[in-house]
């Protein structure tokens, strides 16, 4: 577990569990429902904050996540980066990589 989910974890156990009374099957489908929600919202602190309770549930049940009912729009969000990486202007690229070459290793890590 990385340092952003066990923050996300202890956030979400501290405001009392409140998706513990879910069965896996439940608790599998409002988390499918929020992974597929998450990318056209991901202004929205709410979307988010609902996929990471989700995610923080099954964590603290010892369970993984049902990846494999997503693994389709995974593939879709990883082509749809993919592409948008491609189409960035070869100058940006440059730019941000000699950026990223200036800074300390501490800098980067909060980037």
């Amino acid at each position: 577990m990385n340092d952003d989910e066990l923050d996300s974890v202890a956030d979400y156990a501290a405001r009392g569990r409140p998706y513990a009374g879910l069965s896996k099957r439940e608790l599998s489908a409002a988390w499918v429902h929020a992974f597929r929600s998450t990318p056209r919202n991901l202004l929205m602190v709410e979307s988010r904050s609902n996929y990471a309770d989700y995610s923080a549930e099954f964590l603290l049940r010892k369970l993984r996540p049902p990846y494999h009912l997503v693994a389709e729009d995974l593939e879709k969000l990883q082509s749809a980066f993919t592409g948008w990486m491609r189409s960035l202007s070869l100058d940006l690229l440059s730019d941000a990589t000699e950026h990223m070459h200036h800074q300390s290793p501490s800098e980067r890590e909060l980037n």
